[in-house]
């Protein structure tokens, strides 16, 4: 007697979530359905190069595919239907679901923990204050060419 997965609700709490708190998504191994669009829904996301963040899996995936397609690749159309062709961290990455891949766990933690440290302990709360160690006048060049004047 559980809500369907589609259920408004469901994704109301996300959406307050993200309004009050910061979300930051690990993904450090095999993510499948609602747990796989939370991801997407976070303020942060970090991935493992070793991970999948998948809508479906292979099996699923392969039985909506047609018997035309199917035999493409049994002729040598493609390598076949991967956890990493589907849903690896690369393609996660380069789509921007992710912000950036770690290569273990310990890393993927450090990198939530440096994002977390830029934030307040509390939406009621203005931003942590630390030491510019950056000059005023430095100027990015690359900036100039990539951010129009007008």
């Amino acid at each position: 007697s559980g809500e369907p997965v589609n259920d408004p609700h469901r994704f109301l709490v996300i959406a307050d979530c993200l309004e009050t708190v910061p979300v930051a998504s690990a993904v450090m191994g095999s993510v499948a359905g609602l747990p796989a669009v939370r991801v997407g829904a976070s303020h942060f996301a970090v991935m493992l190069r070793s991970a999948a963040l998948l809508v479906a899996g292979p099996r699923v995936v392969e039985q909506t595919r047609t018997r035309d397609e199917a035999a493409g690749e049994a002729a040598g159309g493609s390598a076949g239907l991967t956890k990493e062709r589907l849903g690896g961290a690369a393609i996660h990455l380069a789509a921007g679901v992710v912000d950036v891949v770690a290569d273990t766990e310990a890393e993927a933690l450090n990198l939530i923990r440096r994002f977390l440290s830029y934030l307040p302990q509390s939406v009621a709360e203005r931003p942590p204050k630390v030491a510019e160690r950056d000059s005023r006048w430095r100027r990015d060049l690359q900036l100039r060419r990539t951010v129009p004047l007008d």
